[in-house]
């Protein structure tokens, strides 16, 4: 009769058995409830909070404890982040500053659609995460797919990023999604893969002016002219090939 192989303890079994702590206790100790608990210990999916009080309890990082097939010994096991605790603490970042999943696409050249693709999650969920940070409830199988995707740490995605850290190029990196599709500045833009800064430079704007006309319902002719101007083609040329873009 073939004996059953038995499957790998998980990072957290192993982490919990090395403290010769029982299932029970560690619940009691760290807060966690038992049932959530259990999931994390069969990687089951659970909230993304029950991983990062756990990583924070044992003091290693939140991905250490997300075993995959490829996985022969525990990875990249600590300390735990600052910017998880933070997290787990309720603080919230500072005005100005992007989510690290918006920060780590961006540098990837990704747009929204192309990374919920890859990840498997809806672009909405994307969206949310990426103007809301991630939220308490949020599922921790598709917090560690978008890390996959992004390949970097799970833990990362909660560092807040401020928007100088980018570069110009990551900045106009999100040319599948036009901010103001109707705007044919902001398609220009979107189209051309240009940054703002860039565009400002064309149509002899500050940068602010170039944002603040991108997200104007109308265009004013002399923007049109200057834009033309650069193109070498006529008004009604650069309207027709950059009038509202379509899906």
């Amino acid at each position: 009769m073939r004996e059953k192989k038995e499957a790998p303890m998980s990072p957290l079994c192993l982490l919990r058995e090395s403290c010769g702590l029982s299932r029970l206790e560690l619940s009691k100790r760290s807060g966690i409830g038992y049932v959530p608990l259990s999931s994390l210990e069969h990687q089951r999916d659970t909230r993304i909070e029950t991983a990062c009080t756990a990583a924070a309890y044992f003091d290693v990082t939140v991905h250490s404890l997300f075993a995959t097939e490829a996985d022969t010994e525990p990875k990249d096991m600590g300390p735990t982040s600052e910017a998880v605790r933070r997290w787990l603490n309720g603080e919230r970042a500072e005005e100005g500053c992007i989510t690290g999943i918006e920060y780590h696409r961006r540098k990837q050249r990704m747009s929204q659609k192309e990374l919920s693709k890859q990840a498997g999650v809806s672009k909405a969920t994307i969206l949310n995460l990426e103007r809301r940070g991630i939220g308490r409830v949020s599922k921790s199988s598709q917090i560690l797919q978008i890390a996959t995707i992004l390949n970097v740490r799970v833990d990362d995605l909660f560092l807040w990023h401020r928007k100088d850290e980018l570069d110009d190029g990551d900045r106009g990196s999100t040319r599948a999604e036009s901010v103001n599709p109707h705007n044919l500045l902001d398609n220009y833009r979107v189209r051309n893969n240009l940054t703002y800064r860039v565009l400002a430079a064309r149509l002899g704007l500050s940068c602010q002016g170039a944002i603040d006309v991108c997200g104007r319902k109308t265009v004013k002719d002399k923007y049109l002219y200057r834009l033309s101007y650069y193109e070498g083609i006529t008004v009604d040329e650069l309207k027709k090939k950059f009038e509202y873009m379509k899906e």
